[in-house]
């Protein structure tokens, strides 16, 4: 119960171990006690993941987290951009960029995560 991100009371057998020794880096010649076990992906995960060729993940993830952060660039350089010219600020474009910027980045970031291993 100790690495959990709570404060645990002096006495108690957790607070003795170190930080180090919770996340295992424990160094040269010293194992560390638990390993990280994958996540379960739900069945419409599953789905979408398996219509992408299991060697290709990585790269279209990689793409999407791009185009999903060069999106996202955009839209911070147009708001400060709009900071000298607000009467020519519009709604519907800054919310779909926005949006499309948000989307990239997740799914990006999800196939990367499949593709590491860390969803199965």
């Amino acid at each position: 119960q100790g690495s959990g991100g709570s404060r645990l009371r002096e006495g108690h057998p957790a607070s003795e171990r170190s930080l180090a020794e919770d996340v295992g880096c424990l160094g040269p010649g010293r194992q560390a006690r638990a390993m990280v076990e994958p996540m379960q992906m739900s069945e419409k995960a599953r789905h979408f993941v398996d219509k992408l060729h299991p060697e290709l993940r990585g790269d279209v993830g990689l793409l999407l987290l791009v185009v999903g952060g060069l999106l996202a660039f955009w839209f911070l350089s147009y708001e400060v951009s709009m900071l000298k010219r607000p009467h020519e600020r519009r709604c519907l474009p800054q919310f779909l960029v926005a949006m499309m910027s948000s989307v990239l980045l997740g799914f990006g970031g999800f196939l990367l995560l499949v593709w590491a291993g860390l969803y199965v």
